[in-house]
């Protein structure tokens, strides 16, 4: 049964059902059915409607497992890309360099790499580049600092990309080192 595929187990045990109904309403119309028999032939086929239930549930459950695996590795890969992404629009950030065109290169890689990201940490990357674009001239003349004082939302916008996209491949003990709570005052 493990080499069978999804099809071929729903198609099998639905065919055994068919044709055990077939063959109950055969002899019901034949009259060669008693009671005890009659019992028996319903706990049969109550039997072989959970098996084909729980064949059914199963290989969907299996179905599903091969697809969260199918692209592991290539997932794993693109959430340490946007990490590095970034970390280099948050760079460009600090280090008083052009952030628009380092903003402009990470929504290129997004696009081309955005399927393989988790929904949270592709909204949150795509919102901090969103914010670091339209926020440039506040973040050029401003320290870091300062906007994690005074531009609390616009600062957690850059920073939730960090802490969301290693939670997207479950890495904890990274993620509480991006925490939000550690760059925001008023949280707790």
């Amino acid at each position: 049964m493990a080499g069978e595929n999804f099809d071929t187990r729903c198609s099998s045990g639905a065919s055994f059902i068919f044709g055990t109904l077939f063959a109950y309403a055969a002899m019901v119309f034949l009259g060669n059915l008693d009671s005890k028999a009659a019992f028996g032939f319903l706990g049969v086929l109550t039997g072989s409607g959970v098996a084909a239930a729980t064949n059914w549930l199963t290989a969907r459950e299996q179905r599903k497992q091969q697809w969260a695996l199918a692209a592991l590795d290539k997932r794993l890969a693109v959430h340490q890309e946007a990490f590095v992404q970034w970390k280099k629009v948050i760079g460009a950030i600090s280090g008083g360099e052009n952030v628009l065109k380092i903003a402009l290169d990470a929504e290129r890689w997004l696009n081309n790499n955005c399927i393989y990201l988790d929904a949270v940490s592709g909204r949150a990357f795509q919102d901090c580049l969103v914010c670091a674009v339209t926020n440039e001239e506040t973040l050029k003349t401003t320290q870091l600092a300062k906007i994690r004082k005074d531009k609390q939302d616009v600062w957690k916008k850059l920073m939730k990309p960090g802490q969301v996209i290693l939670a997207g491949v479950s890495l904890p003990n990274l993620a509480a080192m991006y925490s939000l709570n550690e760059y925001t005052a008023d949280e707790g």
